[in-house]
């Protein structure tokens, strides 16, 4: 279920939520998070191929979790049709809720200004975890 874009107003909470259910319907059913997602979106060679670099740079499968400190996970297509990007957070909640880590992984297809991406994707991982 790909509703919305992964960078604007709107689909912040779009994607906060579906992904948020999406975790959910993991956990009901005894799955990993990761694991779910992957089952579901196994039809999409370059869905995979992002969610594989972003938790494998994040060291997914042997994430270390501390007291207050964990990990979500999200993936999300552009408009439905285009970009795809995945992210895994480390995320510390004490007397206040800190990101500690972003692990981003993008497939925007042929990218005529790389640069471009760059700040697109940074931007939109400022913009989200200040929200």
């Amino acid at each position: 279920m790909r509703s919305s874009a992964l960078r604007s107003l709107g689909a912040f909470a779009n994607i906060f939520a579906i992904e948020s259910f999406a975790d959910e319907i993991a956990r009901a059913g005894g799955n990993d998070p990761l694991t779910w997602r992957a089952r579901h979106l196994a039809h999409d060679a370059r869905a995979l191929a992002v969610l594989d670099l972003a938790t494998a740079h994040a060291a997914w499968s042997t994430r270390q979790r501390g007291e207050g400190v964990g990990f979500g996970i999200g993936v999300a297509r552009y408009k439905g049709t285009s970009a795809w990007c995945a992210v895994v957070a480390q995320v510390e909640a004490g007397v206040q809720l800190r990101v500690l880590r972003l692990t981003i992984a993008v497939d925007v297809g042929l990218a005529i200004n790389p640069d471009g991406v760059t700040a697109q994707i940074e931007g939109g991982a400022i913009q989200a975890t200040s929200w």
